[in-house]
This record gives C-alpha cells, sequence and structure tokens, in this order.
C-alpha cells in the first residue's frame, strides 16, 4: 500500500444486490413532481471513477464477509471487469483484481 492511499471497506449483508454494489437507474422527482431518472453510483462505480481520475493515488475496495449466494454473480463482474483493466492499455498494471 502507498502513502497516500485511499480504502474503502464494504460489509455485504444478505439483501445486498449487484445493483447496490455496481450502481442503478432511480426516479428522481423535484419540486415540481417532475420525474427524471437517474444513475446513482454504487461504491465500486464510486471508487473506479476516483481512480480514473486520480491515477496517481491508490485506491483499494476491500470487501469483506462476502456470502455464497452473492460470490457467482459479483465473480462473473469482478472477471469482465479485470478482463477490459488489463487489455487497456494505459491502465495495463495499474490496478490489480485479487480473484480467481
Amino acid at each position: 500500500m502507498q502513502g497516500d492511499s485511499h480504502v474503502e471497506r464494504l460489509v455485504f449483508h444478505p439483501d445486498y444486490t449487484y445493483s447496490d454494489f455496481v450502481g442503478q437507474i432511480l426516479p428522481d422527482v423535484d419540486d415540481e413532481g417532475l420525474v427524471t431518472y437517474k444513475f446513482m453510483p454504487g461504491p465500486f462505480t464510486t471508487i473506479m471513477r476516483e481512480a480514473y481520475r486520480n491515477q496517481a493515488r491508490e485506491y483499494i475496495l476491500i470487501i469483506e464477509e462476502i456470502n455464497r449466494e452473492m460470490h457467482q454473480q459479483f465473480l462473473e463482474g469482478f472477471s469482465v471487469v479485470g478482463q477490459n483493466i488489463r487489455t487497456e492499455e494505459g491502465l495495463r498494471g495499474r490496478i490489480s483484481c485479487w480473484y480467481k
């Protein structure tokens, strides 16, 4: 871990969903009753966005207590992200994914 690191810890509870983690589109009602839809980022999207904006800083997201039901859907998502990161020329070697 580098000296200028940003670390976030996240505990998954049984009702936590992939949408909670990555983000989801939710309705937003303004003062006049107009409904619009906005993407509300989850912790994963938030830390990835910050890491992209500030590539000189190390960002670490620690996921604690993942349960067995969630394991498969998150593993699939991380596999896709890991493959994309490893093939991006500008990010190669700068982001580590510790899973198999």
